[in-house]
């Protein structure tokens, strides 16, 4: 009974320092990180709207990618949107965490769209987590683009009415 005792006691105590070098491992920092900067490019986003929007800008972002699996993604995107002759700006500096557990979390300003040199339209800002399923489970700040009627405004406009 005492070797028995004194097995699982050695084996807990292994398995307690394993976890505490991991998170050591994992507090650490990054494994890898990558900064990438797409220079100015165009395509068209039919999903945003329910008709195409040519989209123009460029992107710059930094990856980490973390022991335990975690990405986090920091990104910024200036640029605009066009539809049936107007044009909006566009812009986004956000950043967004891939999570082990299949969890996504934006921290930021997530989408913004607003007139040329003018006001803004509709801004996603603040904290939005979505389960591994894509179902939202947390949000702080205005999200209107998320939860539909910012998307409706910027299509509004985007539509020419």
């Amino acid at each position: 009974m005492h070797r028995i005792i004194k097995a699982v006691t050695v084996t807990a105590v292994a398995s307690v320092v394993a976890l505490a070098f991991a998170g050591i491992a994992a507090a650490e920092g990054p494994t890898n990180t990558h900064y990438t900067h797409y220079p100015s490019g165009s395509y068209i986003d039919d999903t945003v709207c329910s008709f195409p929007v040519t989209v123009n800008g460029w992107d710059t972002f930094t990856e980490h990618d973390f022991p335990d699996g975690t990405i986090v993604f920091n990104d910024t995107f200036h640029g605009t949107v066009t539809a049936n002759g107007v044009t909006l700006e566009k812009s986004e500096a956000a950043t967004i965490t891939w999570a082990v557990d299949g969890s996504e979390t934006w921290n930021g300003l997530a989408e913004s769209y607003s007139y040329q040199d003018g006001p803004v339209i509709a801004a996603d800002r603040g904290v939005v987590v979505f389960d591994a399923d894509g179902n939202i489970v947390e949000m702080h700040g205005p999200h209107p683009i998320i939860l539909g009627p910012g998307t409706d405004a910027v299509c509004g406009v985007l539509a020419g009415s």
